[in-house]
């Protein structure tokens, strides 16, 4: 047997230094997915998070790896004498899953976490197991007990995935995972340094890498998003859809809008008419709406309503449109339940300024966001933030790209560096967003000035030019909302 653990250390520290797959010179891709409930837990009483959650993120933030939360489509009982009776029975019923992970095949190394249940696995986790070809793959077990540890649930494991190689893992005791947190974090990091796994870096600064020639960047969840877009505030409902048209038959496929702008019908009537002529499919583009803090209360609603003014299936991201406290949680939570009913694609954030508040929301849910959408140009670089979101995955997009109406003026006060390329302050603007790895989403209303905002990927910011651009942050919003 410790023969075995050796060998099977050995290959995993063989992954770790670029062995992996057909990327034989890359860190292997990582995937953390684990089965984690909250509520009333065994000698550790009524929690928000549960202890497997809990390891997860720290995991998933030594790591840099993407994560996703395994989840039954069915609610578990509160409490837990009632867990107890259904994870007895669980084994003889079919369980269905919320949600999938998408492209699966491009992970080299899935860290598999979950809470021991009468010395196994729960029922899940043999149902997320039937549901992927892990042929080649290194599975990584972790788990949360009270005494029970790994042994049964590794060999269920093995059982379950004959063509993959499966490590010994990590037990960590539930009581800790709640109780001894710094203490736990140092063994995790014992654990997989001894293991050979590094973090996989995107890009030098932590965050998620942008690919400018594609135009687009890979969120935490997998899902591939444009990364220059059509804004809509302030526009009617007529103007929203021309301007949308107008955007995707000139190239956008990216399209941002909001429930409280009051033009999400003329969104969806511009998106039907670019499609019915042929100019893009559906699949190709990526739409984003918000959820409005007075909807905040009833969620499940007001994402059913977005979706009927749209006049769509689904929606690629809805977004929280403000913080507010006192039940930002639950509107969250409903998109987290229409992620897993395919209502909605990807969800996220906007207008949450301070660490603290986005680790609030975050601690008290279970889908991290894919994205953070705040104020953010030259004299607002958002660095604080994005520098703290990085550890998430979370990607930074821009509103009022370019100062907003009245401000546009004040950005534009130095056209040196747009002279030397032959562009216009706006478009060398726009392209510092890129380049600084922030999503933009200008919005015009003039067919001209749309088809300008897009010309940014011919030509490239020097190092110099980024950091002089970088040398105009004053850390100043123009927007008091």
């Amino acid at each position: 047997m410790k023969k075995a653990i050796a060998l099977l250390t050995g290959m995993i520290m063989l992954l770790s230094i670029g062995a992996a797959s057909a990327r034989a010179n890359e860190t292997p891709r990582m995937l953390v997915a684990y089965f984690s409930l909250a509520d009333e837990q065994y000698e550790v009483g009524v929690v928000e998070q549960g202890n497997t959650k809990i390891v997860a993120r720290m995991m998933i933030e030594m790591l840099g790896a993407d994560g996703f939360r395994i989840e039954a489509t069915k609610e578990y009982p509160k409490t837990y004498d009632e867990l107890l009776e259904v994870s007895r029975k669980e084994a003889k019923d079919p369980l269905e899953i919320a949600g999938t992970v998408e492209h699966m095949e491009d992970y080299d190394v899935i860290f598999l976490g979950y809470p021991i249940w009468w010395g196994d696995v729960p029922q899940i986790i043999r149902e997320f197991l039937n549901s992927y070809d892990f042929s080649g793959k290194t599975i990584v077990p972790f788990c949360t007990h009270a005494g029970s540890r790994l042994g049964a649930s590794v060999r269920t494991i093995t059982s379950l995935c004959s063509n993959s190689i499966v490590a010994e893992g990590l037990a960590v005791r539930g009581y800790d995972a709640q109780n001894n947190q710094e203490s736990v974090r140092e063994t995790v990091s014992a654990w997989l340094n001894k293991g050979g796994f590094e973090r996989r870096e995107e890009d030098a600064s932590g965050y998620p890498a942008f690919d400018l020639e594609n135009a687009t960047v890979t969120l935490n969840n997998g899902v591939a998003m444009p990364i220059l877009g059509i804004g809509t505030f302030a526009l009617s409902n007529e103007q929203a859809e021309n301007s949308v048209y107008w955007a995707l038959r000139g190239g956008y496929r990216l399209i941002d809008t909001a429930r409280i702008y009051g033009n999400e019908d003329g969104v969806g009537r511009g998106i039907r008419r670019a499609i019915e002529e042929g100019y893009v499919a559906r699949e190709e583009i990526f739409v984003t709406t918000k959820m409005w803090t007075s909807d905040f209360g009833n969620g499940d609603a007001a994402i059913d309503a977005s979706l009927e003014r749209l006049g769509l299936d689904y929606i690629d991201l809805m977004i929280l449109h403000h913080s507010q406290p006192s039940n930002d949680v639950d509107a969250y939570q409903a998109m987290e339940r229409a992620v897993g009913n395919g209502k909605l694609r990807c969800i996220g954030l906007s207008n949450y300024y301070e660490p603290e508040d986005f680790d609030r929301l975050v601690n008290a849910t279970s889908i991290v966001p894919a994205l953070l959408q705040n104020e953010t140009h030259p004299y607002h670089q958002s660095a604080e933030m994005k520098a703290h979101i990085a550890q998430y995955g979370t990607v930074m997009e821009s509103w009022f790209p370019l100062g907003g109406r009245g401000n546009t003026q004040i950005l534009f006060s130095d056209p040196a560096i747009a002279q030397a390329h032959g562009k216009t302050s706006t478009q060398v603007i726009l392209r510092w967003h890129l380049q600084a790895g922030n999503i933009a989403i200008p919005g015009s209303s003039n067919p001209d000035h749309i088809l300008e905002n897009i010309s940014i990927f011919d030509f490239e910011l020097t190092d110099e030019e980024m950091a002089q651009m970088t040398a105009l942050d004053r850390n100043d919003r123009f927007a008091d909302y």
